[in-house]
């Protein structure tokens, strides 16, 4: 397992002094904030781990996390140090992971919405933002990297992939942390264009596709964000915006 040196050591200067804890073996890094936090530790900080035994996803879905092949970590960001709407966290997450990828790698990834990060059509990360309300209300994000493809192919609506095609012999958990924590620091600005970014970076858009919300399925055409991070959706009925859901191909 990487150490938390090596994330500050690549941190910028003004993010040095955040806490980063380690662990082997966790079974959600986004769990064990939101219990630290209920123990009375202070937000902000970060936790990473070398494998996550129940990782989660969006609506409690699994997250295959084996030890050493991805990147698991979890910032605490008290929601009053936040300075964009809430709704833009998740959106902003994703367009920092995008730079931060195709800084590191020249790659050019997607973003599925919500949460998914995309290659060729294949996720290869995931992003959870979870609202942890009391003693002070902080969101508790969460982010899972696939670095070398997994052994098994996990259930969703779309393959999963990884960002390399093999582990890399150098470990890069480290100053992908760094570089992801320090882009996300960069959006949080008042006037950070965080959606036009998010647009541009957006998968699918003009493709068919289905909706799914609880048990209902909606076909349209992807066509594009509202300015709140809604979904708009053309269909049958016509222009129509959603604000959760799953998307995959249709």
């Amino acid at each position: 397992m990487f150490s938390a040196h090596q994330v500050t050591a690549a941190l910028p200067p003004h993010l040095k002094t955040l806490p980063i804890l380690t662990y082997e073996t966790v079974g959600s890094t986004n769990q064990v904030a939101a219990a630290l936090l209920a123990s009375g530790r202070l937000a902000p900080f970060v936790l990473t781990a070398n494998g996550q035994t129940a990782g989660i996803g969006r609506s409690g879905h699994n997250f295959l996390s084996p030890k050493k092949s991805g990147l698991y970590l979890t910032v605490t960001i008290p929601l009053a140090d936040w300075q964009p709407a809430p709704t833009q966290l998740t959106p902003a997450a994703g367009v920092a992971l995008c730079q931060t990828i195709t800084a590191m790698t020249g790659q050019t990834p997607r973003l599925k919405w919500v949460n998914d990060v995309l290659l060729d059509d294949a996720k290869i990360a995931g992003i959870l933002a979870q609202l942890v309300p009391a003693p002070t209300p902080t969101v508790v994000l969460g982010v899972g990297i696939n670095l070398a493809p997994l052994a098994t192919q996990p259930e969703s609506t779309v393959p999963a992939g990884s960002l390399f095609t093999a582990l890399p012999a150098s470990d890069l958990r480290p100053i992908l942390a760094a570089n992801w924590l320090a882009a996300l620091a960069n959006l949080n600005q008042p006037d950070a264009a965080i959606l036009p970014a998010y647009r541009k970076r957006a998968a699918w858009v003009g493709r068919q596709v289905i909706l799914t919300t609880g048990t209902v399925q909606t076909a349209g055409v992807l066509t594009g964000f509202a300015d709140d991070g809604q979904l708009l959706l053309t269909t049958a009925q016509g222009l129509r915006s959603f604000a959760d859901g799953t998307l995959r191909l249709g």
